[in-house]
């Protein structure tokens, strides 16, 4: 998996292959150099392709439920038995930590 990324408009896109990532930034190139030159960014050398190694996942290490929090209508918020309120937003379900994780190949 590759990343191309052609800094002039902050654009990325993701491919299969290195051919494919090549081609899309040397569109990108020919669009810009036919209409108003190359952008600084490109003459910077800042456009680049890149291999996807690693990718974030979320790893949970607690919740809601298993901690014994359910929605408490009288207080507003989820509590548990002792009313402890849930330390997160109501909207967080789960707690946990984001790692990066060795990217599995394609196919």
């Amino acid at each position: 998996m590759f990343v191309a990324h052609y800094a002039a408009n902050n654009e990325y896109r993701e491919f299969g292959t290195f051919d494919e990532a090549k081609k899309w930034l040397a569109d990108a190139w020919e669009d810009d150099g036919n209409d108003i030159g190359f952008s600084d960014e490109t003459m910077r050398g800042q456009d680049y392709i890149a291999t996807i190694t690693h990718v974030s996942k979320f790893v949970e290490t607690d919740n809601k439920e298993k901690l014994g929090y359910k929605y408490n209508e009288e207080a507003g918020c989820s509590a548990n038995d002792d009313g402890e309120e849930w330390p997160y937003a109501e909207d967080i379900d789960s707690i946990g930590n984001i790692v990066l994780v060795k990217k599995r190949g394609e196919g």
